[in-house]
């Protein structure tokens, strides 16, 4: 996978538009995205949460809608103690977040929020 994501070089003909372009455009992307989601899942798997960070950190960079992106950078970042960190990916998330919540990542990104701001431990967040 870390090979496959290095062969990603972005927009598919970032200059042109054509249906045809557009819908191998979303495709390239989404498999790059899905791509970087794996990855990420397997170095939290194996207690590598910087990396898996930095991974998804660049996934809701490129599709800033996803909310289970939102909800694993935050337990990651929450395992990792930090809090400050959490609570960006938070703000960020409410910035692009759709007013209705209706995705089961929705509700636990407002319990993560909701442990942060009463303090408790994050050893309580089962991840």
């Amino acid at each position: 996978l870390e090979k496959a994501l290095e062969l990603y070089n972005g927009i598919f003909l970032e200059e042109l538009y054509s249906e045809w372009i557009e819908i191998r455009r979303r495709e390239l992307e989404n498999k790059f995205l899905r791509a970087l989601s794996l990855l990420a899942d397997y170095y939290a798997s194996i207690s590598n949460f910087s990396r898996a960070l930095v991974l998804l950190e660049k996934s809701i960079t490129i599709d800033p809608y996803e909310d289970d992106a939102y909800c694993r950078l935050m337990q990651w970042y929450l395992a990792e103690q930090n809090k400050a960190a959490a609570l960006r990916i938070y703000r960020r998330y409410i910035e692009f977040a759709p007013r209705e919540e209706k995705t089961e990542s929705a509700h636990e990104i407002k319990r993560l929020y909701q442990h942060i701001v009463t303090g408790e431990s994050s050893d309580n967040i089962q991840n």
